[in-house]
Formats: structure tokens, sequence, C-alpha cells
């Protein structure tokens, strides 16, 4: 994109893939000396770089903005993509991961094959343990332990024919089917219905904004795990019913 001169992909894009690319393409034309170039193109496209905050995430969810659509973005998405993608997609709405974590844990599972995911997964507590893998999934303050998955979802990423997928093959493949990527907001949904059932701590740990050392001190204890479990594939469960 940077090369030829065409953001046009970012504009359908969603906010997460925007501005994941936005960093990527700023860092490459530092490098090759074409910083002004980019900043031109970015302004031609009028593309903005986006300044989040919590007081306007919960300013978005009061006004419905996150939600709107979601579900029926949902139900297209599910119809256009392949069974791979499909089952991707379903993974990310039953964990609330973000979409790169999702790619991660899928080309892990491949890697890993029938008879050595039980490394990775822990099924007495139908948890993927993530914090078996740092060098993965431990990224600064983005640190994400474990995910509550039942069996029959990790059975279908391993029946999957990709043994790797990326963010980028899953918003190609949205986006020439005419759909944006709406991955950031299927994980905001997925905290909103949380909140029904879980408290924000735990909604926090799962979506891995706790440090190590909260989770040591707070979450390494098998009893919490067990209940926190239950009460996580009992929700996890129901958003995907309500969906298909």
């Amino acid at each position: 994109m940077l090369l030829e001169g065409d953001l046009s992909p970012l504009l359908s894009a969603g906010p997460a893939m925007k501005k994941h690319t936005l960093r990527a393409l700023a860092a490459l034309s530092k490098f090759l000396g074409i910083h002004d170039e980019f900043t031109e193109l970015r302004k031609r496209y009028g593309i903005k770089w986006s300044h989040g905050s919590a007081a306007r995430l919960v300013a978005r969810r009061l006004s419905g903005e996150v939600s709107n659509g979601i579900f029926e973005w949902i139900v297209k998405a599910l119809r256009v993509l392949d069974e791979d993608h499909r089952t991707l997609t379903r993974y990310v709405l039953f964990t609330g991961v973000r979409l790169d974590e999702a790619c991660k844990t899928w080309k892990l599972i491949h890697e890993l094959g029938h008879e050595r995911v039980n490394e990775y997964y822990n099924a007495a507590f139908n948890a993927l343990e993530h914090y078996r893998y740092p060098r993965l999934f431990f990224r600064e303050t983005k640190n994400i332990f474990v995910s509550f998955v039942t069996a029959e979802l990790v059975e279908e990423i391993l029946r999957g024919r990709r043994e790797k997928i990326t963010w980028w093959s899953v918003s190609s493949a949205l986006r020439k089917r005419g759909l944006p990527s709406r991955y950031a907001d299927l994980r905001e949904l997925w905290a909103t219905w949380m909140t029904r059932y879980l408290s924000e701590p735990e909604i926090n740990f799962l979506q891995g904004r706790v440090s190590q050392s909260t989770f040591m001190r707070h979450y390494f204890n098998p009893k919490l795990i067990a209940d926190l479990r239950d009460r996580t594939l009992n929700a996890a469960s129901k958003l995907l019913e309500k969906i298909t």
C-alpha cells in the first residue's frame, strides 16, 4: 500500500486493523526515508490516527455505537467466510480475545497437533493455558493468561485445513466480500455481554488487562479458576447460541 500509494483498503478496515496497519506503515516509511510522503498520503485519503480513551469508550457503549449492527455483521460474516475463518470468528466470539491472539492460538494448536495439544489445552479446566507460552502471549501490559473454551471448539480448530491464519488474511477475506473487519467490536460485545455474569476484574483478566504479578497474587488458584470457568463457559455458550 505504501509503495503503490494506495491506502484505500484502510477505508473499510476495522479500528484495530487500521491502527496496527498505520503503525506498521509509519515505521516502514521512516525506515525508507519517505515519512513525509506517507503523511501526505494519509491526509489525502482522510485517514486519521485514533486516540481512544476510557471515557470515549464508555460513551460509545452508552450510545450503542459499539454494538450497532454487530449481530447482523456476525451473521453475515459467518455466512460468507470459509470454514477455517468461521471457526476462528466463533473462537473470538467465545473468548473475547484479540484477533492476533486468536491467530496465535490457531497456529500453536496446529503446531502441537492432536498428540501434544494437551500441553496447551487443560481439559480438566477447559482452559487454553496461554501463560505457558509467554513469548507468544505476554506483551508489556497485554498479558493473556487463560481462555476457557470447550473441547469441541479446540477440536474444530484442529480439524482446520490451514496451519496458520493471520489477521490480515481474515480481514482481506471479509473485504473481498464487502464486509469491514469488526473484530474489535466483537471483543467489546463479549465484554459487554459478560458484565451479566462476571465482575469487571474477571473480564479484565480474561481479556488480558492485568499484570503478571496480579495474576499470580489473585487468580492462580484452582478453586477460583474452576468457578470462573463455569460462569464463563455458561455465558459464552449463551452468547454463541444467541448468534447462531
